[in-house]
């Protein structure tokens, strides 16, 4: 009899009968050790027997691997240039470009000890348009929601080196470049037009559990 060793034996029947095998011995649920017998389609009669632990190890080895992962410097979502609303009214611009573009939320939104938006993401067909409130002085007077400017949030594989070639370039920086606790290394420069640029690579894979747990214990990650 040739057995298939397998880490879950409910799932490797389960997968046997889809593919139009039958189960010829089933698996005694009173037994120490989870096996089974299956014919094949051609009417070989084979074995499945579950090795204990087995599920724990590769359970195991998958979040080693994906803890030793290279995180990519870039979001899977989004592309080199993403348009970031500097608006008044956080939840006010969210609920116009949802009723006037169709726009979803993608993601959790990050809000500060105030209630203030820190960070929003919308999906506007293709596209991802980040959304932040304006902060003190940066708010004129004008109607709740409505844009008051925009800042170019740039991914790069290599920050740093975008970072000095911007201000050799004759660029201002507003915002130091800098590792922060949500995950990612940036800052924020003005070109010589007034255009405000965010410059940002990821450097951690976090959640938004994580990021706010952070945010709380002042922790600056990695």
């Amino acid at each position: 009899m040739i057995y298939v060793m397998v880490a879950d034996a409910d799932a490797a029947i389960r997968a046997v009968i889809e593919a139009g095998g039958e189960i010829v011995v089933p698996v005694d649920p009173a037994g120490e050790e989870k096996f089974a017998t299956f014919r094949d389609p051609a009417g070989n009669v084979l074995g499945i027997y579950q090795q204990p632990g087995l599920a724990e190890t590769e359970a195991r080895e998958a979040r080693t691997q994906a803890d030793t992962a290279p995180v990519s410097s870039i979001p899977e979502h989004l592309h080199t240039v993403t348009p970031r609303l500097v608006v008044s009214s956080g939840a006010g611009a969210i609920e116009f470009y949802r009723r006037a573009f169709g726009a979803e939320e993608v993601g959790d939104p990050f809000t500060g000890p105030g209630g203030e938006l820190i960070h929003a993401e919308l999906r506007i067909g293709d596209s991802i348009v980040a959304i932040t409130e304006a902060e003190g002085d940066a708010a004129p007077a004008v109607a709740p929601g409505a844009t008051v400017s925009a800042i170019m949030s740039t991914y790069w594989e290599n920050v740093d080196a975008a970072w000095e070639r911007a201000l050799e370039a004759g660029a201002e920086v507003i915002y130091a470049l800098d590792d922060h606790f949500y995950g990612e290394r940036g800052g924020r420069l003005r070109d010589p037009y007034g255009q405000q640029w965010m410059l940002s690579q990821r450097i951690e894979d976090l959640t938004h559990e994580e990021i706010v747990n952070r945010a709380r214990t002042g922790s600056a990650g990695a």
